[in-house]
């Protein structure tokens, strides 16, 4: 549900602040914010995520499949 994600993305907001550069902690609120339908700030955590991580795949997964739905 709606509620789900929000509460997902306040704990994924809980984990930046204490780790800012932990790719996994973006990615995965990227998806929250993502699925909660705020794709905007959905995109801007994917791309912080390749931002820490440019060489892992699944970021860059993300990043790509998502800008393919939000252009669309």
């Amino acid at each position: 549900s709606l509620e789900d994600y929000k509460g997902a993305i306040l704990d994924a907001s809980k984990a930046v602040e204490l780790d800012s550069a932990n790719s996994t902690f973006f990615s995965d609120r990227g998806f929250s914010y993502h699925e909660s339908g705020d794709y905007d700030s959905a995109l801007k955590d994917f791309t912080k995520s390749c931002k820490f991580c440019s060489i892992c795949a699944m970021f860059i997964t993300d990043l790509f499949l998502f800008a393919i739905q939000y252009r669309s």
